[in-house]
C-alpha cells in the first residue's frame, strides 16, 4: 500500500505536536490535534493502542515512545488504515445474505391452513366507526312515490 509523502508528512507533525503536549502535561484531545494538523479523529486513539502514548486520565496521555518520526507515522496511518478496512468488510459481509439450500419438493408447494381473520366486534356501548365499517341504521319509516314506484327508506 503506498502513503502519501504528504500525509505522512501531516502525520509526523501530529506526532511531534504530540510529543510536545505531552512533556508539557497539557490537555489532549481528538478533536484538538484533528483539526490542527487536519488528519483523522482517531489519531490520537490510534497512538494510544500502538503505545506510543499511554492514558493517564482524562484528555492527559505521558510519551512512552522514543522520538517522533517517520517510521512512527506510517505505522500509525498503517493501523488506521487497517481499522477502516476491517469495518467496511463487516458492513459488506451484513449486507450479503447467505444463500440457504431450498428443500426439494416433489409436486406442488403445499401452504400452511390459513384461516380468515374474524372481523372485530361491536362492543356493547362502544362508539365510532371502528375498522371503517359503515354505520348499521335504523329504519324509521319507508316512503314511496309516484304510486308506489318509487320507494325510499328513511333511517335515523
Amino acid at each position: 500500500m503506498n502513503i502519501r509523502e504528504n500525509t505522512i508528512n501531516k502525520f509526523q507533525a501530529a506526532l511531534e505536536d504530540l510529543e510536545l503536549q505531552c512533556r508539557m502535561g497539557s490537555k489532549i484531545t481528538n478533536d484538538d490535534i484533528s483539526r490542527r494538523h487536519s488528519i483523522t479523529k482517531t489519531f490520537l486513539t490510534d497512538a494510544a493502542k500502538l503505545g506510543v502514548v499511554e492514558k493517564i486520565g482524562t484528555s492527559k496521555y505521558t510519551w512512552t515512545w522514543g522520538a517522533p518520526n517517520r517510521a512512527t507515522a506510517r505505522r500509525i496511518i498503517k493501523q488506521i488504515n487497517k481499522r477502516q478496512s476491517q469495518r467496511s468488510q463487516k458492513q459488506e459481509v451484513e449486507k450479503i445474505q447467505p444463500l440457504i439450500e431450498p428443500a426439494m419438493f416433489e409436486g406442488f408447494a403445499e401452504f400452511p391452513n390459513q384461516k380468515k381473520q374474524s372481523k372485530p366486534q361491536w362492543k356493547k356501548g362502544q362508539s365510532g366507526n371502528p375498522a371503517g365499517r359503515p354505520r348499521k341504521y335504523r329504519t324509521v319509516e319507508e316512503v314511496s312515490w309516484f304510486w308506489g314506484l318509487y320507494s325510499r327508506k328513511i333511517s335515523k
